[in-house]
């Protein structure tokens, strides 16, 4: 697991560096799915002032994540990191902070979704204890929902 030192709560003057950092990590899927991932026509500046953003890093950042309460569970609604940065255990911390949040806020499930033609995401969130429960077309995309239930004692997936 990465060292998450530096992660904060998005402030408004993040959202230009965000837009960055999506494009960065998301340009590789677009010829792949045919248009642009749905994190990359999300509108962040809206997404931090219902603070639900988290940015790892300050003047460059290296990851955002975008975490929404829905009730029953927790939504990881994107994890993004600088390509750069990916491969470094970034990432799956991300994940696991989320799943303490979720946890720590009364949750026992995590959910997310990805694309379908994401084959490589699929494949991790399965290695980290998500399954696939379902598809939906969310914006024009074929999505795939995952889950995860979470322990509320450890906080780690059952």
């Amino acid at each position: 697991m990465a060292d998450l030192d530096g992660l904060r709560r998005a402030a408004p003057c993040d959202a230009p560096l965000i837009e960055r950092l999506v494009t960065e990590a998301y340009t590789v899927y677009v010829d792949r799915i045919g248009m642009k991932p749905n994190p990359m026509v999300d509108d962040y500046a809206r997404r931090i002032a219902g603070d639900e953003v988290w940015v790892l890093g300050h003047e460059s950042l290296d990851a955002v994540l975008v975490l929404v309460d829905e009730g029953e569970f927790l939504l990881i609604d994107n994890v993004a990191v600088r390509p750069d940065r990916q491969g470094h255990g970034i990432g799956g911390s991300l994940v696991s902070f989320a799943e303490r949040r979720a946890r720590d806020s009364g949750r026992d499930e995590v959910r997310l979704y990805t694309n379908q033609a994401m084959t490589e995401n699929r494949a991790r969130y399965a290695h980290w204890g998500y399954r696939e429960i379902g598809l939906e077309t969310i914006n024009g995309r074929r999505a795939v929902w995952l889950a995860k239930k979470i322990d509320r004692k450890s906080g780690t997936g059952t």
